[in-house]
């Protein structure tokens, strides 16, 4: 039997409230590993997230609808991803669902899909393709509208449901759109001055994460009918690429990666040429002890045989030796 898994829309795509199905067999598996595995790897965390994420949350008095961030109650259905893996429970560790074994969340999937991917093409079907963490959409989305047929009478909410209400919430209130374009522009000025957060670059993708937006949302949305409609930022995101584009016509440079990697660049081309000119000089020299060694040589071989032809000649007469006390010819002492 199917059972409705309801999704909030801080975290789906299109920012639409959306309701998704699991099974009784999967929620089983799920407290499982709640109970035991993530139980034992939060145990004592001392996890907080990294620098470049922003700020740690800390959650305290929570329950199945919310609890207080940083001392302030919020609603779990509110909060986007970007502050969710932020969140440190009370006891330790990250409120995410998965976790690695220091207690921290485990957000690595698509690196987990390309070592399974690579291990079913080593050691079963060499072309096995590619698998990506998107896949699973798709996948789903095609047992979604086959599991009722197959398992029994379809079930669905109908439109007078309290869950589906929520649909017409997800559609965000002017006051928060507008906290949004104030926030998104806040960032953009940001990024166009440089201030550039570590790994970030001068982006629509940094600069959804430094506002607190889904990138999705900077651009067109596609309706039922086919048609398309802009995106709640895309004039936004339309006036960051602008302001970006004027900035490099006039010579300005905006993401200082760019300029450090030009001068790596020039850096590179003259280390090349500092190398090439010593692997010159180290084959000139090799070549000059290669022609020294030989004229020693050659000069050790005649002084030997200087020496060996010099008692057969008989007029070579060896030099007394000094008497003590005396000075050499044209000596002043």
């Amino acid at each position: 039997m199917p059972i409705a898994f309801l999704l909030p829309e801080s975290i789906t795509k299109g920012s639409k409230f959306r309701v998704a199905w699991t099974s009784y067999s999967a929620l089983t598996r799920v407290h499982s590993y709640i109970s035991l595995e993530r139980m034992l790897a939060c145990e004592g965390s001392v996890w907080r997230p990294p620098g470049r994420w922003g700020a740690p949350l800390f959650v305290s008095e929570m329950d199945s609808r919310g609890g207080r961030v940083n001392g302030r109650r919020a609603q779990w259905r509110t909060l986007r991803a970007a502050e969710r893996r932020r969140l440190v429970a009370p006891d330790g560790g990250s409120m995410l669902l998965a976790v690695r074994s220091d207690g921290g969340p485990f957000t690595a999937w698509s690196t987990v899909f390309e070592r399974t991917a690579q291990r079913v093409r080593k050691r079963f079907e060499t072309r096995f393709p590619h698998v990506h963490p998107h896949c699973c959409r798709h996948t789903f989305a095609n047992a979604h509208g086959s599991r009722p047929k197959s398992n029994g009478p379809s079930i669905s909410l109908p439109r007078s449901t309290p869950q589906l209400k929520e649909d017409r919430v997800g559609q965000i209130s002017s006051a928060e759109r507008r906290r949004n374009e104030e926030a998104i522009r806040a960032a953009m000025d940001r990024l166009l001055n440089g201030g550039l957060p570590p790994g970030g670059g001068c982006d629509l993708k940094t600069l959804a994460t430094e506002a607190g937006v889904t990138r999705t949302a900077f651009y067109p949305k596609k309706n039922r009918d086919g048609t398309t409609r802009p995106g709640p930022y895309q004039h936004l995101a339309e006036e960051f690429q602008q302001r970006l584009r004027t900035l490099r016509e006039a010579g300005e440079v905006v993401d200082p990666r760019i300029a450090q990697i030009e001068r790596l660049k020039v850096k590179v081309t003259e280390l090349k040429e500092r190398l090439s000119h010593r692997d010159e000089t180290v084959a000139e020299l090799t070549t000059f002890k290669e022609r020294a060694v030989s004229r020693l040589a050659a000069q050790h071989d005649e002084i030997v045989h200087l020496r060996e032809q010099a008692p057969a000649l008989g007029n070579v007469r060896r030099l007394p030796a000094p008497r003590p006390g005396t000075a050499p010819c044209g000596s002043c002492s």
